[in-house]
């Protein structure tokens, strides 16, 4: 018993972070695979990671702004006073001309165009790292789908034991309440002691706290079931699978080739790996000449010799600039670059490791519960054999009461020992999966 409610236990305990949300209570009898599929379309934590591959979409789609011309629009007044004058007469019967230093309104409109003619690779550079960038936003959003996947086989399945459980406890404190009520029988007849009364009350007793303590784990499991799902906490919950044990003898070459193939974690640190070329590649350019075109087109007042109208202008530039020193800036940065580039190389080497080390543990946790199962299937058939035969000496007089106890303890911990090999058994299956990459089952 104290080894199911530490396997119930670690459920509640190891998977409590998980996002939640809302949805309506639902009543139909509910599949593994159905689970599965509510939780990857509701569950907030994989709607994060769908934003983030848009949000790193995005950032490609901003990367490839060198690629179009730059574009402003600008416009100005400005009021000047005083503005300086003199005059100067034209002849002895000539009129006298003013002329000003400056203008009191002055008007500026103007159309400028950047374009970059050549940056060395910078930008293609730029967007070959958004695209690295991306490919680590679906990978990311890959393994939130795994995890969150296999999360709802631990609880799917937590709650099935639990469930089978509850079932062994009513059974045996329903054969208890038997064997009390005709104890408190032959008591009345002098035909057995009150210690062997109190002995079974308190047996009886400690079975229904354990059976309550089995449905306080249930509900809180349930709980956490439905915010999994992202749906409301108090949507009731049927299930229609079962524990059953059906033995598999997987291939671990195969599954190793798989493992590589497909896992999320390894194509994300690929991904990484591939941006920090690409960075590294960025840095280089640093140091390296561009090539600018600047055009510009307005209309301003102030040319001579009408100051007050309004008159077209333009220019246009060709900027070319060096960068001829830097104070080794570049080259720091770009010796930066190459470190992290090769630590993600290893980095990514490690990872391809530690998925043929998971597979390999999966497959030996497997077949030990695999093991285990038929183990603990015969310890049950013989435990309720030698009830069976404790019940009968029983009835005779032949045994006492605290030996009739023993032997239905032993019977209900053979019981529990059972189901929870098929716990153990049926994780371990969804855990060679995982290993591999895959769904727990296909959504």
């Amino acid at each position: 018993m104290m080894r199911l409610s530490g396997i119930i236990g670690s459920v509640i305990l190891g998977c409590c972070v998980v996002a939640a949300g809302l949805a309506q209570p639902v009543s139909a009898p509910l599949t593994l695979r159905a689970a599965v599929v509510i939780a990857l379309q509701n569950n907030s934590q994989i709607e994060q990671a769908r934003e983030a591959v848009t949000a790193a979409e995005s950032k490609v789609t901003e990367s490839r702004y060198s690629l179009y011309p730059q574009m402003t629009i600008q416009a100005s007044y400005a009021r000047l006073g005083p503005v300086s004058t003199f005059s100067v007469p034209m002849g002895p019967a000539g009129p006298v001309i003013t002329m000003k230093f400056g203008l009191e309104n002055s008007y500026n409109a103007i159309l400028s165009i950047q374009r970059q003619l050549f940056d060395w690779g910078r930008t293609g550079r730029s967007i070959e790292m958004g695209e690295a960038g991306v490919k680590m936003s679906q990978n990311a959003h890959q393994s939130a789908q795994l995890s969150v996947a296999h999360q709802v086989v631990q609880f799917y399945h937590g709650m099935l034991v639990s469930r089978e459980a509850i079932k062994v406890f009513d059974q045996n404190i329903s054969s208890m309440e038997t064997r009390l009520a005709s104890m408190r029988k032959r008591f009345e007849f002098g035909m057995s002691s009150r210690f062997d009364v109190l002995t079974m009350e308190v047996q009886l007793a400690s079975l229904k706290g354990r059976r309550i303590e089995m449905e306080n784990n249930l509900t809180k499991l349930g709980f956490l079931f439905n915010r999994l799902l992202g749906r409301s906490l108090d949507t009731s919950i049927e299930l229609r699978d079962s524990l059953v044990f059906e033995p598999v003898s997987p291939d671990a070459d195969s599954l190793e080739a798989l493992a590589i193939r497909r896992r999320p974690e390894i194509a994300q640190f690929a991904a990484q790996e591939e941006l920090l070329l690409r960075q590294l590649e960025f840095t280089r350019t640093f140091d390296k000449p561009m090539l600018a075109l600047n055009l510009a087109w307005g209309v301003r007042n102030g040319f001579f010799p009408n100051p007050d109208v309004l008159r077209g202008n333009w220019n246009a530039s060709v900027v070319a600039s060096y960068p001829l020193f830097d104070g080794f800036r570049a080259s720091a940065q770009s010796m930066q670059a190459e470190v992290s580039h090769r630590t993600a190389r290893l980095r990514t080497e490690e990872m391809r490791q530690l998925a043929l080390l998971d597979v390999r543990q999966a497959l030996a946790d497997l077949i030990m519960n695999r093991e285990r199962v038929e183990i603990e299937a015969l310890k049950s058939k013989q435990a309720e054999e030698a009830l069976r035969i404790a019940e009968d000496r029983f009835a005779k007089g032949l045994m006492s009461t605290q030996d009739l106890l023993d032997a239905q303890s032993a019977w209900e911990g053979a019981r529990l020992g059972h189901l929870q090999a098929l716990y153990g058994y049926a994780l371990s299956k969804f855990a060679v999966d995982k290993s591999t990459g895959a769904l727990p089952v296909s959504p």
